[in-house]
């Protein structure tokens, strides 16, 4: 639902204080002045007193604004630099450093087609593989021997 403007907002604060906070009784009032006007529920009395005493505003706070938005993109370029600053870096370990949850680490690598992973070496030849293959070599060159359509 649309929020209220100023005017309503400062109209409800005022009826509800004219009715010593009581919801109910404010909604049969505000009804009674103001006819015309889109009509409060009873819980919006409340709320609208609760965030002026909690924020110093009755307008209620735009959860999607431009504000959110840009901190998200000033966390997104965070997440990416971290990437890109060490390749091999954990989204546990950027979520962490950038005190951000590990999901929205995830998301955005994987809306920017980056997957976080461990280099690892697995295939390299060490002097004490030699006798192995020499094992392996020696064993396939027998079965060769034994059947040339080995292969």
């Amino acid at each position: 639902m649309a929020q209220f403007t100023p005017l309503e907002y400062g109209r409800i604060i005022f009826i509800y204080g004219f009715c010593n906070g009581n919801g109910e009784e404010a909604a049969r009032e505000y009804h009674r002045r103001f006819p015309e006007s889109r009509q409060p529920s009873v819980k919006v009395f409340a709320n609208t007193y609760r965030r002026l005493c909690e924020t110093g505003s009755t307008i209620p706070k735009n959860n999607g604004g431009l504000q959110a938005a840009l901190e998200n993109l000033a966390n997104e370029i965070a997440i990416i630099d971290a990437v890109e600053n060490d390749p091999e870096i954990s989204t546990r370990r950027i979520a962490a450093q950038l005190d951000l949850s590990q999901s929205f680490v995830a998301r955005t690598l994987k809306r920017e087609q980056l997957h976080p992973y461990h280099f690892q070496l697995v295939q390299s030849l060490n002097p004490r593989d030699f006798p192995l293959r020499q094992a392996i070599a020696e064993w396939f060159l027998e079965r060769m021997n034994e059947n040339p359509r080995f292969f």
